[in-house]
């Protein structure tokens, strides 16, 4: 029996509705389908194509939400960024369309950094931090610094001015260019 949720048709997707928690239910079988966790931590569910041909579609939870509820195009190369960089919260306001620039700037620190802040590493020839950020296909030298504090408030005063609200971190009630007026 379908729950007493508020589902929406998924568009592209006949005979699928999906609700805000991402529950999406069939149609053809009258169930919800389960979803499973895929080998890249994104919540993950198995429709019939929806192009009509024979075979499944299998697609993260959250491009589906996004489909119905943000107004995504089932064709569009865009992608979904999680705003708080968990795969797993496919919270709708979680949710914001980006394109693949806008979406790598939202990434979780690599697991080789040894400072603990994004784009700031240990020069050992100068023997100071050094920051960097990435602005579309330039890599952009922002300073070398004798503080970590110094050299991770550098990093985070680029992020503001070149990501925006793709920064990392970020949520939509605080500006997204320091401040200024």
């Amino acid at each position: 029996m379908k729950y007493d949720k508020c589902f929406v048709p998924i568009p592209g997707f006949p005979g699928y509705e999906i609700n805000l928690n991402g529950e999406v239910w069939s149609h053809r079988s009258g169930r919800l389908l389960t979803g499973y966790l895929s080998k890249k931590g994104y919540c993950t569910v198995t429709t019939m194509r929806p192009d009509g041909n024979r075979g499944e579609w299998t697609g993260g939870r959250h491009r589906l939400l996004a489909i119905a509820f943000l107004g995504l195009d089932i064709t569009s190369k865009l992608q979904i960024d999680h705003r708080d960089e968990d795969k797993g919260n496919d919270d709708i306001s979680n949710l914001r369309i980006a394109s693949n620039a806008e979406n790598r700037r939202n990434i979780s620190m690599m697991r080789s950094n040894t400072s603990g802040h994004r784009g700031v590493s240990w020069d050992k020839r100068a023997r100071k931090w050094q920051v960097q950020i990435r602005s579309g296909s330039k890599q952009l030298h922002l300073g070398i610094f004798d503080d970590i504090n110094e050299a991770a408030a550098a990093r985070k005063a680029a992020e503001i001015k070149y990501y925006g609200k793709f920064r990392p971190g970020y949520s939509a009630d605080q500006p997204t260019d320091g401040g200024a007026k």
